[in-house]
């Protein structure tokens, strides 16, 4: 990859680009023992479509991975490198992304061409879009109006330049652009007609040939650039409801890797006997507990405030967990942003243990609560022990104030449609990403945030400021005025952040390629057993 800030006009960088100045990475092609090898692996989560614009859990994103590729993509450290796009080039005023092509082609032997780039983005961000990343996405030069049908598609600035060369033109700098380029939600597709169905054509390094109640197999989708150099020639991918479920497998030898792993599980998969299998990463994240606003006792801020600064979390996390990699989070976006740096904490982060616990015993007598007239809440809480174990830890803090807790558990799934009702007091929340983005982190906290803002938390005045921010050029500037609205929010604990999260996987020893970072990003494809190539 090429990155040049400072072109001298950008008819030269597109002429440079269509000569083909640039190059890429080559691959080797695969041997014929790989070709024979099958890679199990079993993927924590549903998985219900092979659509790479629909996906949201950890194993369609996994599919996705493996089946598209977008115009760049991640290599198994986590790096940005090239995809469709052989090279690229980003303007000085970070509004310009030009990208040149490679020759490939669709399975179906057609070469591809800008113009499918077109396509793809346009239905990625077409009327009434879905993609998970639509919102980021809007920084797309008229996305928003073409979504909401006040332009035509052709308006949206996605658009082919010359035969292998696409610019795509920003309304304003986003620095994580190419991490969200990256995304396998953003792969290229065509669609085609076949045998009266909808297909979708990817340029994975694999391509789905069966699909079963209990599997998924892929075979290697032999005509794509992305598909030389495989270790395996098939992948068999099981998605499994529980993490207790996808240990079992491993551990029983029916797998060859786990992949999804988040807190869930985490103490079953470290009294694994074998050594070498358990595979630690840190994120970007924040695992906490939204808290309902709309109605109950939590409306009350003082409350909210109370309970978020009479955690400690220092002991929480050194503990149950003892991980470096799991730092202690009191704002809303965690600390390990590179493009970010240190959150706007709320106001007590700085105060004593001690001064924390007068100031919420403060706080809640001032509301009418206490050991005689207890305060209860309704937790609503995923299966796990660890996610047990951490509202305990939470609870014992909680209890000296005269906090009561009652936490209804089930599946991922139940707790996702009790907090669809509202009636919750607490709901825990881990949120991921794999891009260097805070706003992923302020987004559900909006007023108009829609079902993802399930707590139904608003404050117009963070919501002017970083409606503000998305307008301001210059990066320092507008990450002051993020984090602004960041401290506002804060201050109200509309989310009672604890610490960022982990991830966790099983990869069996003689496999080799895996790489532990912090965006999650673990080809398969880059994947080999004992070394072999």
């Amino acid at each position: 990859m090429i990155r040049l800030t400072r072109p001298s006009t950008r008819f030269a960088r597109l002429a440079l680009l269509s000569l083909g100045l640039l190059t890429g990475c080559g691959g080797t092609s695969g041997d014929d023992a790989a070709a024979e090898r099958t890679l199990r692996v079993a993927v924590i989560g549903d998985l219900t479509t092979p659509t790479p614009y629909a996906a949201t859990t950890g194993a369609e994103r996994l599919l996705a991975a493996e089946t598209q590729r977008g115009l760049v993509t991640l290599d198994a450290a986590g790096r940005i490198v090239p995809g469709l796009a052989e090279s690229w080039w980003v303007s000085e005023d970070g509004l310009s992304y030009i990208f040149r092509l490679r020759l490939a082609h669709w399975q179906d032997g057609k070469t591809v061409t800008p113009d499918d780039v077109v396509r793809a983005f346009r239905a990625m961000l077409g009327p009434g879009s879905r993609h998970p990343l639509r919102e980021e996405l809007s920084v797309i030069e008229n996305a928003d109006k073409v979504r909401e049908r006040k332009l035509g598609s052709r308006a949206l600035g996605v658009k082919a330049v010359t035969e292998n060369v696409v610019e795509i033109v920003l309304e304003r700098p986003l620095p994580a652009m190419l991490g969200l380029l990256a995304d396998p939600t953003t792969g290229i597709v065509r669609s085609v007609q076949e045998n009266g169905q909808r297909l979708q054509l990817g340029l994975g390094p694999y391509r789905l040939t069966r699909r079963e109640p209990g599997s998924w197999l892929l075979d290697t989708n032999g005509g794509s650039f992305a598909a030389r150099g495989l270790g395996y020639g098939h992948v068999l991918l099981s998605p499994v409801a529980s993490a207790d479920a996808a240990i079992a497998r491993f551990r029983d030898g029916k797998v060859d890797i786990v992949a999804g792993g988040a807190l869930d599980g985490l103490s079953g998969a470290r009294t694994l006997p074998a050594s070498g299998t358990l595979r630690i990463e840190p994120s970007y994240g924040v695992y906490g507990l939204v808290a309902q606003t709309r109605r109950g006792p939590l409306a009350d801020i003082r409350l909210r405030r109370a309970l978020a600064m009479a955690v400690d979390r220092e002991n929480l996390v050194q503990r149950l967990f003892s991980i470096s990699a799991m730092k202690v989070a009191t704002a809303i976006v965690p600390p390990n942003l590179p493009s970010y740096g240190a959150p706007a904490a709320p106001d007590w982060a700085a105060w004593t243990p001690v001064e924390r616990q007068q100031e919420a015993r403060r706080l809640l007598t001032e509301a009418g609560f206490g050991p005689d007239t207890p305060l209860t809440l309704t937790v609503a809480l995923p299966d796990g022990i660890e996610n047990e174990q951490v509202l305990a830890a939470i609870a014992a803090n909680w209890q000296a104030l005269g906090v009561q807790i009652t936490a209804r558990r089930g599946s991922r799934a139940a707790m996702a449609a009790l907090v669809a009702t509202g009636e919750f007091d607490l709901a825990l929340r881990p949120i991921i990403t794999a891009a260097d983005l805070p706003s992923a982190f302020l987004a559900p906290y909006l007023c108009n945030a829609g079902a993802i803002n399930f707590g139904g938390y608003c404050n117009a005045e963070a919501d002017r400021l970083l409606g503000e921010a998305t307008h301001i050029a210059d990066r320092a500037a507008r990450t002051a005025k993020i984090k602004a609205a960041e401290k506002l929010m804060a201050d109200e604990a509309p989310v009672i952040s604890l610490f960022v999260p982990v991830r966790w996987s099983l990869v069996r020893a003689d496999i080799t390629g895996w790489v532990d970072n912090v965006a999650g990003s673990h080809p398969l494809s880059q994947l080999h057993p004992d070394g072999g190539k």
